[in-house]
C-alpha cells in the first residue's frame, strides 16, 4: 500500500510540474562541428529539436538542416541535392519523428518531408506556384503552410499538405487578397492570417477547410493567429497586444508586465503554457517570453546574455526552443529553455507523501495491536 501511493505521488508530481513551472533553465544546443550560428524551430514530446546549422561545405559556407536529440550534438540532417539545393532547414517534427522543412533552389525555397534518420525527400511542386513553406505538420503527418504563385508581388496562399505530401491550396478568404497558415493541431484545425494591404486578420479553417475570421480584442483593428493545440486553443495577437482565444474564438489578452508595450504569441501546448515574445523597453528590442495557463509572466530572456532572443516552440513537457543573437543580427545560436519544478510543488507532494505513509503505518500498527 505504501508503494503505491509513493508511485501515485511520484506520478503526480512528473504530471504536473511541467504545465506550472515557472522557473527554468537555458542550455545552448550548438552547431555543427565547422559552424558558428544555428536556429532552432521545432520540439517534439521527446525532446527532439529541430533546425538548421551552418557549416563550411566546398570552402563555402551552407545552411543545412539539423537535429538535436535530448540534448545531443547537432546531426546533419543532410537533405539531397536533387535541385542542387545549397541551403535547407527543418521547421517542424511531430511526435512519430516525421520532420518537415525547406530546401533552397535558387534561393527559393521548395517543400521537403521526412524523418531523423536523414530518408528526406522534396515534394514536386505545380509549375503554378513559385515556392513553398510548410511550417507546422501533426502526428497524423498533415501539415500546414503556405505557397507563392510567381508573377507581380508573389501572392500568398494558405496550403495543406497531407501525409503523402499532396497539396491543397486553401485559397483566399473573402474581402483579402492574402492568406497564410502557421499551425496545425491533430483535429487537422489550421491557424493563421488573411491580409489585404497592411490590414490582417486572424483566421481558422477546419478540418474541410471551411475558414472562420476570429475577432479581434475591443478597440483592436488587426490581428493574427499563430498556434494552435489539440483543445483548439488559439494563440497570436491583436493590435499590440499577445491574445489567446478559447475553444469557442473568444479573444482574451494576455498580460503584459511593466517594461513592455507589446507583444505576440507563437505556439500554446496542451497544458495551456503560452511561448512568444514581448517588446521591452528598455532595451528597445523583442525578447522571447512564456505565460503559465494561469497568466503568470516568464521573462525568459533574463536567463541568456544576448542582444535579442526568440522564443519558437514548447511541449507538453514545458521545454522551449528558441534562439538568440549577438548585436550585429549575424551569429544565431539555438537554445533549450527547461522547465524545473517548483521547489513548492515538489515539497507539497513529500509533505503529503509523508503524511500518507504516517497514516498507513499507524492503521497497519494498530491492526497488529488488535490481534
Amino acid at each position: 500500500m505504501v508503494r503505491r501511493i509513493a508511485l501515485v505521488c511520484a506520478c503526480m508530481l512528473a504530471f504536473a510540474s511541467p504545465c506550472a513551472a515557472q522557473y527554468y533553465t537555458v542550455f545552448d544546443l550548438g552547431t555543427l562541428p565547422s559552424g558558428d550560428r544555428g536556429y532552432a524551430c521545432g520540439i517534439n514530446e521527446s525532446g527532439q529539436v529541430v533546425g538548421s546549422s551552418w557549416t563550411n561545405r566546398s570552402g563555402s559556407s551552407n545552411n543545412h538542416a539539423v537535429l538535436w536529440d535530448n540534448q545531443t550534438p547537432a546531426v546533419d540532417l543532410n537533405m539531397p541535392n536533387p535541385y542542387s539545393a545549397t541551403f535547407s532547414t527543418a521547421l517542424a517534427i511531430n511526435n512519430t519523428g516525421r520532420l518537415t522543412g525547406t530546401a533552397y533552389v535558387n534561393n527559393k525555397p521548395i517543400p521537403v518531408f521526412g524523418d531523423t534518420t536523414g530518408n528526406i525527400q522534396p515534394v514536386e511542386m505545380s509549375s503554378a506556384y513559385e515556392y513553398a513553406i510548410p511550417m507546422r505538420l501533426n502526428d497524423t503527418g498533415i501539415a500546414a503552410g503556405s505557397i507563392y504563385a510567381g508573377g507581380t508581388g508573389y501572392v500568398g496562399h494558405a496550403a495543406r499538405w497531407d501525409a503523402a505530401g499532396r497539396l491543397q491550396d486553401l485559397g483566399t478568404v473573402p474581402g483579402n487578397d492574402y492568406t497564410r497558415a502557421c499551425d496545425i493541431n491533430n483535429a487537422g484545425l489550421i491557424v493563421g492570417s488573411a491580409s489585404t494591404g497592411y490590414t490582417t486578420h486572424a483566421v481558422a479553417w477546419n478540418a474541410d477547410r471551411f475558414a472562420t475570421r476570429l475577432p479581434e480584442l475591443p478597440g483592436t483593428s488587426t490581428s493574427e493567429a499563430r498556434g494552435v493545440n489539440d483543445l483548439g486553443q488559439i494563440v497570436g495577437s491583436s493590435g499590440k497586444y499577445p491574445v489567446i482565444w478559447d475553444a469557442y474564438g473568444n479573444p482574451r489578452a494576455l498580460p503584459l508586465p511593466t517594461g513592455t508595450s507589446s507583444g505576440h504569441a507563437v505556439r500554446i501546448n496542451n497544458c495551456g503554457m503560452v511561448v512568444g515574445e514581448v517588446y521591452k523597453s528598455p532595451p528597445n528590442r523583442w525578447q522571447a517570453a512564456a505565460w503559465t495557463a494561469d497568466g503568470t509572466f516568464i521573462d525568459l530572456s533574463l536567463l541568456v546574455n544576448a542582444y535579442r532572443t526568440t522564443a519558437s516552440d514548447i511541449n507538453d513537457r514545458g521545454e522551449i526552443v528558441g534562439n538568440s543573437v549577438d548585436e550585429r543580427g549575424w551569429v544565431w545560436r539555438p537554445l533549450l529553455w527547461t522547465p524545473v519544478p517548483e521547489a513548492n510543488a515538489a515539497l507539497s507532494v513529500c509533505v503529503g507523501l509523508g503524511i500518507m505513509v504516517t497514516y498507513v503505518s499507524r492503521k497497519k500498527q494498530e491492526s497488529r495491536d488488535r490481534s
